[in-house]
């Protein structure tokens, strides 16, 4: 099991502005486009649904054909970066997850928005239908049909990342340039509570 730091980048619109993601950071957490279409259910009626539509082909559409389930996903995209290797010079390209989320958040730089920082668990292997855990959709060795979005660096979470796991907030103008200082969330509890490091008796 690993503890993995990750990024959210979303742009600023007239449903996601300063207030919701005040609210983001602190009570609501980071929400699928499931979660916020199946918000009038009752939680037993929902959680049975949710974990119905997490399964293998569906973070497959998730991450090849986002455009096909965009509004239902039950996944979230995050990213923490990654590192390629260039065929030709036998070099690391590194691709950076600032970089990817700022272009998420911006919309590759024509409006502002909002970046995220935030944890998720990472099972060892493939486990698209369990919730609680993100899937490491970046590793070719685990995720090699998701090679054409290599470069995003993509950790898919799903359902929700709780609101005790997002630790700060940025705001970002249209030029990448940041909008005051970020924003800690009081309520954040670090990835180190749930280390499996134990000191002496």
């Amino acid at each position: 099991m690993l503890v993995q730091w990750c990024l959210k980048g979303i742009p600023e619109t007239p449903s996601f502005r300063d207030l919701e993601a005040k609210q983001a950071l602190a009570t609501v957490g980071l929400t699928s486009n499931w979660v916020r279409s199946n918000a009038t259910k009752d939680l037993g009626t929902a959680l049975i649904a949710a974990h119905k539509d997490l399964s293998d082909s569906a973070l497959a559409k998730h991450v090849n054909a986002y455009g096909t389930v965009a509004l239902t996903t039950p996944y979230l995209s995050l990213t923490s970066g990654v590192v390629e290797r260039d065929p030709l010079t036998r070099t690391a390209i590194h691709h950076p997850a600032w970089t990817t989320a700022l272009d998420f958040a911006t919309q590759g730089g024509r409006s502002s928005g909002y970046v995220f920082e935030c944890w998720v668990q990472l099972p060892a292997n493939p486990a698209p239908e369990l919730p609680g855990f993100g899937e490491e959709v970046r590793d070719l060795n685990l995720q090699p049909r998701f090679a054409w979005w290599h470069h995003e660096g993509e950790i898919a979470a799903k359902l929700i990342v709780p609101a005790r796991q997002v630790s700060r907030l940025f705001k970002y103008a249209a030029n990448q340039t940041q909008l005051g200082p970020a924003t800690r969330n009081p309520h954040f509890v670090p990835p180190e509570r749930i280390s499996n490091i134990r000191g002496l008796v």
